[in-house]
């Protein structure tokens, strides 16, 4: 994934299982649910963020339903170099 100027992520490669990545809107606005998920979330604050259980982790609640559908039970999201290159 890479930021575009607006905030937006973009897809940039992908392999495997990749209907969860269909028409996915993700952001690093925290004031949209969209932006409020992990991979947001890491992008702002530099850090990494995971769940054991996405079922009962309030941060993300809107993209319960999302990872309900894909059988999502867990999910984490590493800072890495390369995020911060390219902010």
């Amino acid at each position: 994934m890479a930021k575009d100027i607006t905030g937006r992520f973009q897809m940039l490669a992908a392999s495997g299982e990749t209907a969860y990545l269909d028409d996915i809107f993700i952001t690093v606005d925290p004031n949209i649910p969209e932006g409020r998920g992990f991979l947001g979330t890491t992008w702002r604050e530099e850090q990494s963020c995971y769940s054991h259980s996405v079922e009962t982790t309030p941060s993300i609640a809107s993209w319960q339903e999302r990872n309900q559908c894909f059988g999502i039970k867990a999910e984490a999201e590493h800072d890495t170099d390369q995020q911060k290159a390219g902010r």
